[in-house]
């Protein structure tokens, strides 16, 4: 069963953030979700002005609300772009979702570092990434991850156990829903972005999980939804590293996968979703080959 999201989502968060230029589609207004209430917040600081100004030639905001325009929401969302101050600032009810200038300068700048000039990386040496894979995926999934907490708040969807797990749950379900080519550009750059950053000093009192664990429920997502395909990070038939979904891991990744698709289709989907609205979106072409 394909998940009843607008396959558009991915492909409009993609274009808004490739890397190469693209002449940006019109956004159709008509579709657009007027209970989403979008601000783009002029950065203080001069760093973010180019991001600030990014975001909004590309309509990033606008096209979110073409995005969630089958949603049927009992109050409004609002949700901004803008300097916060750190790099995540966790939704809090009846605050604004933000999605913060630091958090995408943060993935910019990790990728230029790892990837200076044009040129390809590989996940585990399976999956070549290329620059704009490890810039998109990180991207969509802040905001797909900040927007399902605030649907889970207002749409008042019960969640059984850390929010921030269900969160990135939702997040890694969407992405694996439209392709393998959506997938590589969006999960499998999320993936590379949490391994490569895990480096980073831990916080086990943190309600988030820690990155090394929200990096190996992602690639368990993958597995549990295609074995054949994502089955490339279990090491069945190769020496293992530390960073390969580990085949204790991986035996149960179906289970895990099918409670969140059962989950997401009887809680997002049953009531919540107008299908004439979601087939206008589907029909739309956000992205093509350049």
């Amino acid at each position: 069963m394909k998940c009843a999201v607008p396959s558009a989502a991915l492909c409009l968060l993609a274009m808004t953030f490739h890397a190469a230029p693209a002449a940006a589609q019109a956004v159709p207004a008509n579709l657009a979700n007027p209970m989403i209430q979008i601000e783009y917040v002029a950065p203080k600081k001069a760093a973010y002005q180019p991001i600030y100004k990014r975001v909004q030639d590309r309509q990033v905001l606008e096209r979110l609300k073409v995005f969630l325009a089958p949603l049927k929401l009992p109050k409004p969302v609002q949700i901004k772009m803008a300097e916060c101050g750190t790099p995540v600032v966790p939704y809090k009810t009846g605050e604004p979702v933000l999605v913060c200038y630091e958090y995408i300068e943060q993935i910019e700048n990790l990728s230029n570092r790892a990837l200076p000039n044009p040129s390809y990386v590989t996940l585990l040496g399976q999956v070549v990434l290329s620059k704009d894979h490890t810039i998109v995926g990180p991207v969509v999934h802040v905001v797909l991850n900040s927007v399902a907490r605030s649907l889970f708040d207002i749409l008042e969807i019960p969640v059984w156990g850390n929010i921030e797990d269900g969160a990135d749950h939702v997040a890694a379900f969407i992405m694996l829903q439209f392709g393998k080519d959506v997938a590589q550009k969006t999960l499998y750059g999320t993936a590379w972005f949490l391994l490569s950053s895990a480096s980073q000093a831990v916080n086990f009192a943190d309600i988030r999980p820690t990155l090394q664990q929200r990096y190996y429920n992602y690639l368990c997502m993958a597995v549990g939804s295609d074995p054949v395909t994502y089955g490339i990070f279990v090491p069945y038939r190769r020496t293992a590293t530390v960073a390969d979904l580990p085949t204790s891991r991986a035996a149960g990744c179906a289970q895990e996968y099918q409670q969140v698709k059962s989950a997401f289709a009887e809680l997002f989907l049953a009531n919540n979703v107008d299908l004439d609205l979601l087939r206008q979106v589907q029909a739309l072409e956000w992205l093509k080959d350049d």
